[in-house]
């Protein structure tokens, strides 16, 4: 397992797993659906939080070694959930994934820490438009946010 201690900034990072949403065509929360033997929002907290010196799980209860972050806008969409995330961490950067992202791996994120350097975010592009609900992030983002949801 890596650490983020070495990534380009020298800092360590924290995750930002987003759960909140109304799940409208699905039915029921995304973050609750079953994968190997947990929910989906607890694997992905089991498999990367461990990299990261804090995990935040922002729209939902929290799992076992996670602390959960109220959106400070429900219903104001991801990045409402971004700027919550990037307000409640202690730490200089994020990895902010939604919990739907399953493949989002300890690799990426460190990746697009690395990539972030010196920036206010990284986001991959593997469609367009991008998608910020998987990206890195410096808490210096936040006053960035609000005039982009409201």
């Amino acid at each position: 397992m890596f650490t983020l201690s070495d990534t380009a900034s020298g800092s360590r990072a924290t995750l930002v797993v987003l759960a909140g949403g109304a799940s409208r065509r699905m039915g029921r929360a995304k973050a609750d659906l079953p994968v190997a033997g947990t929910t989906l929002l607890g694997w992905i907290v089991a498999r990367l939080g461990p990299s990261f010196a804090e995990t935040l799980v922002v729209g939902a209860a929290a799992p076992p070694g996670a602390r959960a972050v109220a959106d400070r806008r429900p219903d104001a969409g991801p990045l409402a959930g971004i700027e919550s995330g990037l307000t409640a961490m202690r730490t200089p950067l994020a990895f902010v994934v939604a919990c739907d992202v399953p493949r989002a791996g300890p690799a990426l994120a460190k990746t697009l820490l690395a990539a972030s350097a010196g920036r206010d975010a990284a986001v991959p592009l593997v469609a367009d438009p991008a998608k910020p609900a998987c990206a890195a992030s410096a808490g210096s983002s936040p006053p960035e946010i609000p005039p982009l949801t409201e």
